[in-house]
């Protein structure tokens, strides 16, 4: 994991678009900690010539086209077609404990994270999947700020949350506000369990306001979780206090203290409360005691800020890592510049389209996703069933469509096998996939198909089939999520993950649930009468011969032919 990267200076060579996507919003949660960096965000990389926006919905991403998403939470998978990563701020025990968190983690195309500890964590789990380790030394922190020397000569201990989990550190919060030595900041009506005269009021969610507050204190605390802590995972309140040239006393924290040193104060905050806040009292009288020494802290750990943890540094991190994703996971197409031309040597595809009257609405979007596939198709044919062959003349309307091939089907019986049965005579290449005009192939779809197989093959034989995982559209109805637990978000989407599961690749025993629509299938494996071809097919299948691409690049707004089914499996040991 790296520290620094390119450090951000100056603007990149061209504009991106960033898009901030944040799944509290659909619950209408607009004072949160991921509104607040947000908004830092998108002031910082402005600075920097990159566009960022803020989002709700993934539904909403593809007007924006976005160079590359962040997900802000893991309550929700990875679910459009642009390179998207997930913030990563809380300890891995908590997404471990649930699947549905632990399978959304697992979909992301890479992560940010400052944590050490998180990163070796996250890790492992992708080399599990066999996922490349795509991770970027990076969190929504603060801009890079000019120093300000403050007078510490009357400085109190500033503390500014939401307190979104009630009680944390209330015994300890009660005895400093007992004492006079610090004020908290933040919605009345999660703090009151103090007393109005230790409040300091609201603080509005504008990526500002907040360093003011601790410049007026001089101080600040920077208490999180303890499970944060014994994590070594900072809190906003890490980078905010520093970039405000306050003096910051710190929980107990290997991330704080190997970054900031003896530049901080400390306290044990899993002490017994009454110890806890006798040592902040004590360091706040030295702060104002020696305000000349306090004043030399501040600077280095003002300093220590800028060089490490800046956003303008964070982003360039992020830009580093995302340009090593589009080579490693094919949204760049093989030969572009620094990627590997041979990443897709050797596996020649073709790409069968059934057009009927009830998906023809949606033709053009998915041959737009199987033209742009980064990793091009040896041939596309389009099986028109429509009436009038309105799919062939949408074909030949199409200057770049010209090389597709188009075949009128009178009477067109629905089903996979139907499907396959009729594109058989047209396919070129080893590989076929079968898809309905309702489908689109993310633009990495037939790259991390072949990576997948090659991975496979380098374990014996080719697999005959290649899946990943699948998300399923609405273009109406909002859509639950299908693994249901105790710590379910709001969800106004109408798009979900429908199947993302090692099941089908990992228990050769296993009735395969797979869509036969999201799959690619190895030609030579399925040689013989179009009658035993199917059943050749099942019986693979159960024998294991799949192979699970460990990523998110088939989407459908079929919902007839596809309910999804919520399952969730890890990878086998």
């Amino acid at each position: 994991m790296g520290r620094a990267g390119t450090g951000g200076q100056g603007a990149f060579e061209r504009r991106m678009r960033v898009a901030l996507l944040n799944c509290y919003l659909q619950g209408g949660h607009t004072e949160n900690a991921e509104v607040e960096s947000s908004a830092r965000f998108v002031e910082a990389a402005q600075r920097l010539g990159i566009e960022a926006r803020m989002f709700a919905r993934s539904e909403d991403l593809a007007d924006f086209q976005p160079d590359f998403v962040l997900s802000l939470s893991y309550n929700d998978a990875k679910l459009a077609g642009f390179p998207t990563y997930l913030l990563l701020t809380a300890p891995p025990r908590w997404f471990d404990a649930l699947p549905r968190f632990r399978r959304n983690v697992l979909t992301y195309d890479g992560y940010w994270t400052v944590s050490p500890s998180v990163s070796r964590h996250v890790a492992a789990l992708y080399a599990k999947a066999g996922k490349p380790d795509l991770c970027a030394f990076a969190a929504l922190s603060c801009a890079r700020t000019d120093f300000v020397p403050l007078d510490f000569s009357r400085a109190w201990a500033a503390y500014v949350g939401t307190n979104w989990d009630g009680g944390r550190h209330g015994d300890l919060f009660r005895a400093l506000a007992a004492a006079g030595a610090a004020r908290f900041y933040g919605k009345r009506e999660r703090w009151s369990h103090l007393p109005a005269e230790a409040l300091g009021g609201e603080v509005p969610f504008d990526g500002r306001s907040v360093l003011d507050i601790y410049r007026k204190a001089g101080i600040g605390l920077s208490l999180g979780h303890a499970d944060f802590d014994a994590a070594g995972i900072p809190t906003s309140r890490t980078f905010e206090i520093p970039a405000a040239s306050a003096v910051m006393i710190a929980a107990r924290n290997a991330l704080i203290e190997e970054a900031f040193g003896d530049a901080a104060l400390y306290v044990d905050a899993g002490s017994a409360p009454e110890a806890a806040a006798d040592a902040i009292r004590g360091h706040v009288e030295w702060v104002r005691a020696r305000p000349k020494q306090a004043l030399a802290m501040a600077e280095a750990c003002h300093r220590a800020f800028n060089e490490r943890f800046a956003l303008e540094t964070m982003i360039a991190n992020a830009v580093d890592m995302h340009r090593r994703a589009c080579r490693a996971l094919g949204f760049a197409p093989p030969g572009a510049a620094g990627s590997a031309a041979g990443d897709g040597a050797g596996f020649a595809a073709t790409v069968a389209i059934a057009v009927r009257d009830s998906s023809l609405r949606h033709f053009g979007r998915c041959l737009d996703s199987v033209l742009r596939q980064t990793l091009p198709a040896q041939r596309i044919v389009v099986l028109d069933a429509t009436s009038r062959g309105r799919a062939s003349d949408a074909v030949r309307a199409r200057a770049d469509a010209r090389h597709v091939r188009c075949r009128r089907v009178a009477r067109f019986p629905a089903g996979f096998a139907a499907q396959l049965a009729r594109a058989w005579d047209d396919v070129a290449g080893d590989w076929v996939c079968c898809i309905s005009a309702d489908d689109v192939l993310y633009p990495n779809h037939l790259f991390a198909a072949a990576a997948a197989a090659r991975r496979h093959g380098a374990r014996g034989a080719p697999p005959a089939i290649v899946y990943s995982g699948t998300v399923q559209a609405s273009d109406g109805h909002e859509l639950p999520e299908l693994l249901h637990d105790h710590y379910n978000v709001l969800r106004s989407e109408r798009m979900r993950l429908a199947q993302f599961d090692f099941e089908g690749a990992g228990a050769p025993a296993a009735r395969s649930p797979l869509d036969p629509a999201g799959c690619l299938l190895h030609v030579p494996a399925l040689a013989g009468s179009a009658a035993r071809r199917l059943a050749r097919l099942r019986a693979l299948a159960r024998e294991g011969h799949i192979a699970f691409t460990a990523a998110v690049t088939f989407a459908t707004s079929d919902g007839r032919r596809r309910a999804g089914d919520g399952r969730f499996g890890l990878p086998p040991d």
